[in-house]
């Protein structure tokens, strides 16, 4: 299961995952705390890491990974030494002589920060448990890319899935201008390089423009066996002439060997396997610890088993993806960045989200130990995920596997083979 949110969309209707969230009340999401208590910071980098939301909550996921590390580490003294001389090494290479207000006007030194937490956490996340492996690492090449309109600016994979077997992956290609506009697609790997690109719908034009701020592009995408179903929205013919437009649904239904059919009407049993899709991610509970966040991004909240995700815009741009777990009071944030954090994936007990320059990140909510995903990094997003198959694919601003470099965004696909299912 994928949800995406994209930057302030100019395509797709308002599509909820987990109901439309009402009118918000109660108290705003705490901010994040460091690993030590802000009323005893001394130090000029004690200080900017309480004074910076980011740095806060770079130290204290880091002071977890620690005690988490503290546990599986065979030699604790060691660790301790090696934990105390990374932060002089701190210290010394982003402070330096500054002071607190030298410190604070130099961007420089915020970015330092940032990046030597970043490479500790990461350390200090694999002696946790070491980082995923993903095996038979396959490209979308860019014969491929191009017909796709992948490679054009303005253009982007917006939502994607992945069939029963994992085999075959549907991927939504919006673009902000109006052709090629919307179109889905679906693409078979032959081979580590090679992909056979089927249309999955007709060009789609342009999305209903009431959607300036929306929570998913208006399509959804079911796989019934090796059949892809399309539920999606067309620009009625003749509307623009009337000057006020008008969107009709549309269901197509799609695959590698026979490409798109319009559907005239939707079998009920299309209907109930829908609506069967559309519970995960809805889990046990309810969303009331993010209802009570008044920054919540509406249809966000995200449950699986006994935990809740969401995300809130607090800082206005800012984002952070929370968490609050069933039976518990407090909430925390898993992670902050920009629109990326909307992009995630997940099955019944696991999520898959962007960690910043860590790559991507997945979270087992029953040990509640994250991972990283090896061979990802920053701006990397996951774009479907088949757990029955542990098929992970995922878009990436780089080419995938370190392969030469090209324009345009890189769709990546391998198997998580460590993970059991």
């Amino acid at each position: 299961m994928t949800w995406t949110l994209p930057r302030v969309a100019r395509w797709g209707a308002l599509l909820v995952l987990a109901g439309t969230i009402g009118a918000a009340r109660g108290a705003p999401l705490a901010p994040p705390e460091p690993g030590f208590r802000c009323a005893e910071a001394r130090s000029v980098a004690e200080r900017l890491v309480c004074a910076r939301r980011l740095l806060a909550l770079a130290d204290g996921q880091l002071a977890q990974l620690y005690r988490q590390a503290q546990q599986a580490a065979p030699e604790r003294d060691a660790l301790r030494t090696e934990q105390l001389a990374w932060l002089k090494r701190r210290d010394s290479a982003c402070i330096g002589q500054r002071t607190l207000a030298q410190a604070e006007a130099d961007s420089r030194v915020h970015a330092c920060l940032l990046d030597t937490y970043v490479a500790r956490r990461r350390a200090l996340r694999d002696i946790v448990q070491p980082p995923l492996l993903p095996s038979g690492l396959m490209a979308l090449p860019d014969a491929a890319r191009r017909q796709i309109a992948l490679d054009r600016r303005g253009c982007a994979a917006t939502q994607g899935r992945l069939s029963g077997d994992g085999r075959v992956l549907a991927l939504e290609v919006g673009c902000e201008a109006p052709r090629p506009g919307r179109r889905i697609w679906l693409l078979q790997p032959r081979g580590a390089q090679e992909f056979d690109v089927q249309a999955g719908t007709p060009e789609l034009g342009a999305s209903d423009p009431h959607g300036e701020q929306v929570v998913g592009t208006g399509t959804e995408l079911l796989w019934d066996r090796d059949q892809l179903y399309i539920f999606s929205s067309m620009e009625a013919p003749g509307s623009a002439a009337s000057g006020a437009v008008h969107w009709a649904p549309v269901t197509f239904v799609a695959s590698m060997a026979n490409g798109p059919a319009r559907l005239a009407t939707v079998p009920e049993r299309l209907t109930v396997l829908l609506e069967l899709q559309r519970q995960v991610g809805r889990g046990i509970g309810d969303a009331a610890p993010a209802d009570e966040d008044p920054d919540l991004v509406g249809g966000s909240p995200v449950a699986l088993a006994r935990q809740l995700f969401w995300l809130s815009d607090a800082a206005r741009g800012t984002i952070s993806l929370a968490t609050q777990a069933q039976g518990q009071r407090t909430s925390r944030i898993l992670a902050m960045g920009s629109w990326e954090l909307a992009r995630l994936a997940w099955d019944a007990r696991r999520l898959i989200y962007p960690g910043g320059a860590e790559g991507l990140l997945l979270l087992d909510t029953d040990t509640g130990i994250t991972r990283r995903i090896a061979g990802t990094g920053a701006g990397d997003v996951p774009l479907a995920w088949q757990p029955d198959a542990r098929r992970l694919a995922w878009l990436s601003p780089r080419p995938c596997g370190g392969l030469p470099a090209s324009a345009g965004s890189h769709v990546c696909v391998a198997t998580l083979t460590e993970l059991g299912r």
